[in-house]
């Protein structure tokens, strides 16, 4: 009789995948190590997107503190134009009035003198005729 021997699955097993377990420890390290690689990359991508959002957060911030300081910018813009015209306007209304006491210094200087000369018409006119 002859024995007419059938594989067994480790024997099967070894024929299909390879005959030495030091290429399978190999190959597993191989892939341990691409494992730990990705892992590795993966973290680095979580990093970079946590970095990214915060930057964009304090971008933002920093918008809208910029946005703020615009209108108050604006608003003291305008404060200040309203003050230049109402320091314009009092500064007509002044030359007005210092155009106005000189012209009464004036015509107060003609009455005196107009007074002064009548008075000294009739102090002539009582005392020597």
């Amino acid at each position: 009789m002859a024995a007419n021997k059938t594989p067994t699955d480790t024997e099967l097993r070894r024929e299909l995948f390879g005959d030495s377990d030091e290429e399978s420890r190999d190959d597993r390290q191989k892939l341990l190590s691409q494992s730990e690689r990705i892992a590795a990359g993966s973290r680095r991508i979580q990093n970079a997107r946590r970095l990214a959002a915060e930057t964009e957060s304090v971008g933002l911030e920093i918008i809208g503190e910029l946005s703020s300081q615009r209108d108050k910018i604006t608003k003291a813009k305008d404060g200040l134009r309203a003050t230049n015209s109402a320091i314009s306007q009092s500064q007509r209304v002044l030359r007005s009035m210092i155009q106005r006491a000189r012209t009464n210094r004036w015509m107060m200087y003609a009455i005196i003198l107009i007074l002064l000369i009548l008075i000294g018409v009739i102090i002539y006119y009582k005392w020597f005729k």
